[in-house]
């Protein structure tokens, strides 16, 4: 699955992109080398509900209601994993 952003950056990366064949495949792999730099990824069916709520967290604005209602589940399986 894909979604649109919107990201601001420096007017000389945007002009150096430009110059790219295919500037969302490019801008995807160059994000996702700076998030997994060791090149592995957790599959979905692998991660536990811990892993799976933590990285959820990053695609929400910090505060907003997506970001506390994730984040109180995340806290939660916290306590969960601490007192298993």
């Amino acid at each position: 699955m894909k979604t649109n952003r919107t990201y601001s950056i420096d007017v000389d990366v945007a002009k150096d992109l430009q110059q790219k064949h295919n500037q969302s495949q490019f801008v995807e792999d160059a994000i996702k080398a700076k998030l997994y730099p060791s090149g592995q990824r957790v599959a979905l069916f692998d991660a536990d509900a811990h892993t799976l709520l933590h990285r959820l967290l990053f695609f929400f604005e910090e505060d907003s209601m997506e970001w506390n209602l994730i984040n109180n589940m995340w806290k939660a399986e916290n306590k969960k994993k601490s007192i298993s």
